[in-house]
């Protein structure tokens, strides 16, 4: 471990439930799988990350038990019907800042390669790419969210997110939206998993121009994987052999700034046409969106229906620490 890294986790507490030599195995351990998953080719990004170019064939996923003798699925059989792309910015490519250096070839992935400041951003091992929302069902602390669960089954979800820039105020903290991804098996060779939106793409301003893009999840009712598609770029799928309880179904769907969430578009963050694929495999408004936040004195969210443009919507956000919210 460098000593530059080694003196900032001490200082900042992060090396508390690490043990730093559990940190170098635990990159040890994963540059020698990595040894085993040959990449075809391999640059650096401007910021800072590193990009393999890996065989479909060779990625990471196919090291559970279950995905031994997967065969790989390189296109969805079936979309929703009426789904349409309406995001300001989802007909062009969504742009990475890695691609600025370089591109994969077909017929390999873009994987970001695993470094010890992503490692040392986990509490412990047992912690290290695992962040479960703890509100759904048990009513634990979270931020704010609205989630529909009436015991309907559903084969898919679908919604546009605000993309902002946040300021942040201390030079180690960050503003993060993510969705997390296991035992994916992806297909684009365009997009890294983890990778960074590049500065080039437009984002939102405060009283200005509003920028989103669109996220589909859904079930293929013939293969019975779950795919992924962000914009126009479909990423891959979750195979259905991994699941017990998402094989067939879900019964609930989860969507998860400084500025408040009550001053609305153009100054609080939006998660707008938010929609659920039925048993027939169509995109439908929700019904009974409950919405919860942990901290309402710091921040909050609020839910309507405004036509086809934002259809069922979200907007969410708050000051975060004030005087009544410490």
């Amino acid at each position: 471990m460098t000593t530059k890294y080694f003196e900032y986790y001490i200082s900042h507490g992060g090396c508390r439930k690490w043990s730093c030599l559990e940190v170098r195995a635990f990159l040890e351990a994963i540059a020698l799988l990595l040894q085993y998953v040959p990449d075809v080719a391999d640059f650096d990004s401007p910021d800072g990350d590193i990009i393999d170019c890996v065989h479909i064939t060779k990625q990471p996923a196919f090291d559970h038990p279950l995905l031994k003798n997967h065969t790989i699925q390189m296109w969805p059989s079936y979309h929703p019907q009426g789904l349409h792309l309406d995001s300001k910015v989802a007909s062009h490519p969504f742009p990475q800042t890695w691609q600025q250096n370089g591109k994969c070839p077909e017929n390999t992935i873009p994987i970001r390669r695993t470094q010890e400041e992503d490692v040392l951003r986990a509490s412990s091992v047992s912690c290290y790419g695992k962040k479960r929302p703890k509100y759904i069902d048990n009513n634990a602390q979270s931020a704010t969210t609205g989630h529909q669960g009436n015991n309907t089954s559903y084969y898919g979800t679908q919604a546009t997110f605000n993309l902002w820039q946040p300021k942040v105020e201390p030079a180690e903290d960050f503003s993060l939206s993510q969705l997390w991804i296991t035992r994916f098996v992806q297909t684009n060779n365009k997009i890294a998993i983890g990778g960074s939106i590049s500065q080039l793409s437009p984002i939102s301003t405060y009283v200005g121009p509003q920028y989103d893009i669109t996220i589909l999840v859904w079930k293929d009712p013939k293969q019975g994987n779950w795919w992924l598609q962000v914009g126009n770029d479909v990423l891959g799928y979750w195979p259905s052999s991994i699941f017990t309880h998402l094989a067939a179904s879900a019964t609930t769907m989860s969507e998860h700034q400084r500025h408040r969430w009550a001053e609305g578009f153009g100054k609080a963050s939006y998660i707008r046409n938010i929609q659920v694929v039925d048993s027939s495999y169509t995109l439908q408004s929700p019904s009974g969106l409950d919405l919860f936040a942990s901290r309402p004195n710091c921040y909050n969210v609020l839910n309507g229906s405004a036509g086809i443009k934002f259809g069922t919507y979200i907007y969410y956000g708050g000051p975060g620490r004030n005087t009544n919210c410490q």
